[in-house]
């Protein structure tokens, strides 16, 4: 079983996916699943703003 990180970098796309096939993560469910992608990209720039240290990390 992959992690939700690896599905991630491995579906090529960058975003993420209602659900993934565990075998093989370019296989999901919702290309677009715009509201946890939205989130993410609001804690993105939460942290750029507030702890920009944690960003320069990864």
């Amino acid at each position: 079983m992959i992690s939700r990180r690896d599905a991630l970098r491995l579906a090529g796309i960058g975003f993420m996916h209602e659900s993934f096939d565990q075998d093989d993560p370019s296989h999901y469910t919702r290309p677009w699943f715009a509201w946890a992608n939205s989130l993410f990209g609001e804690l993105i720039l939460k942290l750029a703003r507030e702890r920009p240290r944690l960003l320069a990390s990864l």
